[in-house]
């Protein structure tokens, strides 16, 4: 934790999605977002796990990345009516989860983000567009639900799978590179402050 327990670099970083949290109480609040990220994702994983068979073995993936409207109404029919139950349920909770990522996610980046602002400006920039990008991941999510939880209840629009799956993409995108991001960047991180700190 010591590298990131420091006191935040002085040098000047850009706006954030997190400024009107004080400085001072981001890791804390990070910290804290970290039990209700755990037990919604928990929720998502068992509401999830039922949905997996042959037409959609991904379970609530398959049918984000469905694309097709035929491809989306075999998965709903592949589903009985209590998994067609826990795919809405698992879809209501996803809008919690969506915003505790986001949160989490993009606070944790521009943390992070702050410990490369005096040597690597670069780094602390990508840091900052990705705390940004996840909002636009949780708009995406929010977009995604929409037309899912519709083809869910009946809706027969064509355009509606391939929509859905063009906000997943890109979400995931967003979220991929923003982990990819604090692993590769916390690596770093733990290494400066090993170089810097004696044992």
């Amino acid at each position: 934790m010591k590298a990131f327990n420091r006191q935040p670099s002085t040098a000047a970083i850009p706006r954030t999605p997190f400024d009107w949290l004080q400085p001072a109480i981001q890791l804390r609040a990070l910290l804290l977002s970290l039990l209700p990220l755990s037990a919604l994702m928990r929720a998502i994983i068992v509401t999830n796990t039922p949905l997996e068979n042959p037409s959609a073995p991904y379970g609530m993936v398959s049918f984000q990345l469905a694309g097709s409207l035929d491809l989306s109404r075999a998965i709903i029919n592949s589903w009985d009516q209590h998994t067609r139950v826990l795919a809405a349920l698992n879809l209501g909770v996803d809008y919690l989860y969506m915003v505790a990522y986001a949160f989490t996610i993009g606070l944790a980046c521009v943390l992070l983000a702050r410990r490369f602002a005096n040597r690597w400006p670069s780094l602390t920039q990508a840091g900052i567009w990705l705390s940004w990008g996840m909002l636009v991941a949780l708009l995406l999510d929010a977009t995604e639900n929409y037309f899912l939880i519709s083809l869910l209840t009946g809706a027969q629009q064509a355009f509606w799978p391939l929509l859905a799956r063009w906000c997943a993409l890109p979400k995931f995108g967003l979220v991929l590179a923003a982990l990819a991001y604090l692993a590769l960047g916390g690596v770093v991180a733990l290494i400066l402050a090993t170089r810097r700190e004696p044992s």
